[in-house]
C-alpha cells in the first residue's frame, strides 16, 4: 500500500493562498512512499505563487508519472482526491505550454476530467 507524503521545504512549505507567508517562495514536495517510508515515486514540487498554467503543468506531470508507473485510472483519481485534500489546488484550465506535445493529449484529457465544470 502506497501512502502520499507532503514534505514542506522552504519558507514553511506551499501556501494555499498563493502568497508567501514569509519572504521567498514556499515549497512542498509530494511523494509516494511504501510501508517502510521508502520513496517509491516523486510526484513533484508545488511552489507558492504559481499561476494557473504552472498548476496545470504540475497536475499534468503528476498524472503522467502515475500513468508511467502503471497506476490504474481509479487509483490515479483517488490519489488526485488525496492531493486536493492535502491542499493542492486544481487549475482553472488544463492548458500549459507543452500540453500539445505528442503523448500528452491523454494526460491533458484526464486533467480536464478532474477540473470541476470542465467534464
Amino acid at each position: 500500500m502506497l501512502q502520499l507524503i507532503a514534505r514542506p521545504h522552504r519558507n514553511g512549505g506551499y501556501s494555499s493562498w498563493r502568497t508567501p507567508a514569509r519572504p521567498g517562495k514556499g515549497e512542498t514536495t509530494f511523494d509516494l512512499v511504501d510501508g517502510n517510508d521508502q520513496l517509491v515515486l516523486s510526484l513533484g514540487t508545488l511552489q507558492t505563487g504559481m499561476v494557473d498554467q504552472q498548476l496545470a503543468e504540475f497536475w499534468g506531470r503528476v498524472i503522467y508519472r502515475l500513468r508511467r508507473y502503471g497506476m490504474t485510472a481509479d487509483y490515479r483519481r483517488g490519489l488526485a482526491e488525496q492531493l486536493m485534500r492535502a491542499g493542492v489546488p486544481l487549475p482553472e484550465t488544463a492548458d500549459w505550454p507543452g500540453a500539445s506535445r505528442p503523448g500528452w493529449a491523454d494526460v491533458a484529457a484526464e486533467l480536464v476530467g478532474l477540473i470541476p465544470g470542465q467534464r
